[in-house]
């Protein structure tokens, strides 16, 4: 059970990091031209140079370690509706550093936020349940994947073809490179769990001291972590568009329903991670997401 909360605490220790990275990052785009695909080289070129937006990198890879201990102990389905308590710090972050202002529905939103993670976690979410050698699992993840990548490809196709709906077709796009980035560190956790099992708590510790497992799928973790960086990166990229082209307030909800939703169902359907009390957790979701909304506009800050 301790190893339960364990999970819980990582989890949101990695989304205060990956919060404060965030901020940074946003003070280092107000000093670059506008993010767009056509010319999508010079602005990552402009991201590299700027120091203040690569310390916020250095953050955001930095929250990547509590957030695989994270997936570890509790798996993807918790974890990742946990990682919107982030914006609990973007919300502290934003006045102190961005000199905003709380309106009055952004204090409900960050009460609700406090609030939503006790409900998560009596929703009593087990850990995943499958074995990575398992031809069922590689089969329904593998589908799992071309539905996301026709999805994806559909919403550049639309995204090309039309001005139409720009906002909130990037940020469902973006929706989805998150999941499905989330989704490939799950898979990466669960290659390395032998590597991690029994001794998780204590490399965290002591990284220095790490028993080396050779039952653990290098190779598949290895593909796991580079789908989470392709999908985090181009998820990163899609977002600022949505951001730029919309209202934060339609934008958050529809990149925080596939941010959040997907890993859900594919912790639930793929990796066989149940739910033990489904009203806990769904009021807890269902808080997470209204939460969400009332301090888009903290988050459009953070990150547009």
């Amino acid at each position: 059970m301790i190893g339960y909360f364990i999970g819980i605490f990582l989890a949101i220790l990695s989304a205060f990091i990956f919060s404060l990275g965030a901020i940074f990052q946003k003070k280092g785009v107000e000093e670059m031209p506008d993010i767009k695909f056509d010319n999508i080289m010079d602005s990552v070129k402009a991201m590299f140079k700027n120091k203040i937006w690569v310390i916020g990198l250095v953050c955001a890879t930095g929250g990547g370690i509590p957030y695989f201990l994270a997936q570890f102990f509790v798996g993807v389905a918790l974890s990742q509706p946990l990682m919107g308590t982030g914006l609990l710090f973007v919300a502290l972050f934003a006045i102190k550093w961005l000199k905003e202002s709380l309106k009055l529905t952004e204090i409900i939103g960050i009460t609700i936020l406090i609030i939503a993670p006790i409900f998560l976690t009596f929703g009593n979410v087990t850990n995943t349940a499958v074995q990575i050698a398992d031809p069922i699992f590689h089969f329904s993840f593998i589908i799992f994947y071309i539905i996301c990548f026709i999805a994806i490809g559909i919403s550049f196709l639309f995204y090309w073809k039309s001005d139409k709906f720009v906002s909130e077709n990037m940020a469902a796009n973006s929706g989805i490179f998150f999941g499905a980035g989330a989704m490939a560190a799950q898979l990466a956790v669960l290659a390395l769990r032998p590597f991690l099992s029994n001794t998780a708590f204590y490399i965290s510790l002591n990284p220095f001291f790490i028993e080396y497992r050779p039952n653990s799928d290098f190779f598949i973790a290895i593909f796991g972590l580079i789908i989470l960086l392709i999908g985090n990166s181009v998820g990163t990229f899609v977002v600022q568009i949505a951001f730029q082209k919309g209202k934060a307030a339609i934008v958050v909800p529809i990149q925080s329903a596939g941010n959040l939703l997907i890993p859900i169902i594919g912790g639930v359907l793929i990796f066989k991670q149940t739910i033990g009390n489904l009203l806990f957790f769904i009021t807890g979701i269902i808080l997470m997401l209204f939460g969400t909304i009332l301090l888009a506009r903290l988050q459009a800050e953070a990150q547009a």
